[in-house]
């Protein structure tokens, strides 16, 4: 069987219009668009995960989602935390201060996460943001 002549308008001979695109092309463009149109209303941003590791000098000023174990005893100063985060291979250590008191007392060793700006070889974390135990055994339900 021969396709159909198609006139200058896309319309075939008989008088139908241009093939509509399947569902199955369709719904994905449309749930990427609204999923845009989401973020855009809320504002909110997805911030990258990092390790101290992957911070330089390239990252400073951004914001981002750090996460490493506290390398040294946290200590209070100035009414902020002071932490010493690693990226647990002893290679990468980033000093951390946080607002506010911890959710829970800290131990070296310990996992956290936090969100924050990125300084020059300083992380300052935002209130409200610190999680104990991200990703450990013991408390996998936080992160």
């Amino acid at each position: 069987m021969r396709p159909a002549k198609r006139e200058a308008d896309g319309r075939t001979a008989r008088g139908r219009g241009p093939r509509t695109p399947p569902a199955a092309l369709v719904a994905p463009a449309l749930a990427g668009a609204l999923a845009a149109v989401v973020i855009a209303l809320t504002g909110n941003t997805a911030r990258p995960t990092v390790t101290p590791a992957q911070l330089g000098p390239a990252e400073i000023g951004g914001s981002f989602q750090l996460v490493g174990i506290v390398a040294a005893v946290p200590r209070r100063r100035h009414g902020l935390l002071e932490l010493v985060v690693g990226d647990g291979t002893g290679r990468a250590r980033l000093r951390v201060r946080y607002p506010g008191p911890p959710p829970e007392p800290l131990r070296v060793g310990e996992r956290i996460q936090v969100a924050g700006t990125y300084g020059d070889r300083l992380f300052v974390a935002e209130p409200d943001t610190l999680v104990v135990g991200c990703g450990s055994r013991r408390r996998p339900e936080h992160c």
